[in-house]
């Protein structure tokens, strides 16, 4: 059942299901720009940022943009943002019309391709004891994994083959 009376939604959009292979959408955000690259509609999203003024300031911003100036040619990308401090919204993450993400840049040339200015590029943590990152191919799965050390797992044999222990001993083999 619906129950409105309980929503505490401020708008909201009902109606059928639209295919995520048309161009259709229950919502359509456009701009009436001439056709450009990097032209497209956002969705902005903020509040107020001082506690002595009614002025309200974007925090965030998602957007769809066209990816290049070639009439006809509907590939687009997915720009996610954010502000910083003195409140100039950046981009932060993009998704191309090929599907590559960009973290920390524009141009994506992998499926994941992350580009930071700093020393540590990702992190992966779990809050267990033991955590496994697998890299997989048509043929073969392996996995690095941190635990008693930092090792090398083969699943197929159900095998680790190189293990660095925490006093930075290495094991090969069995």
């Amino acid at each position: 059942t619906n129950n409105l009376a309980n929503n505490t939604s401020e708008v909201r959009f009902i109606g059928a299901d639209k295919a995520i292979t048309g161009e259709q959408a229950n919502l359509v955000i456009q701009t009436n720009d001439d056709m450009a690259v990097d032209k497209g509609g956002s969705i902005g999203f903020g509040g107020r940022a001082k506690s002595s003024s009614t002025d309200s300031n974007n925090f965030a911003h998602i957007s769809g943009r066209k990816e290049n100036s070639t009439t006809s040619n509907f590939a687009g990308y997915l720009s996610f943002g954010t502000s910083d401090s003195a409140s100039d919204i950046h981009e932060r993450m993009r998704i191309t019309s090929t599907g590559n993400v960009g973290i920390g840049t524009s141009s994506p040339a992998f499926p994941l391709h992350i580009n930071s200015s700093s020393t540590d590029v990702a992190k992966f943590q779990t809050s267990g004891s033991y955590t496994y990152t697998r890299f997989q191919n048509s043929s073969k799965t392996w996995a690095l994994s941190v635990g008693s050390g930092f090792g090398f797992y083969d699943e197929a044999a159900s095998a680790t083959r190189m293990l660095i222990n925490s006093s930075g001993y290495v094991g090969i083999g069995n």
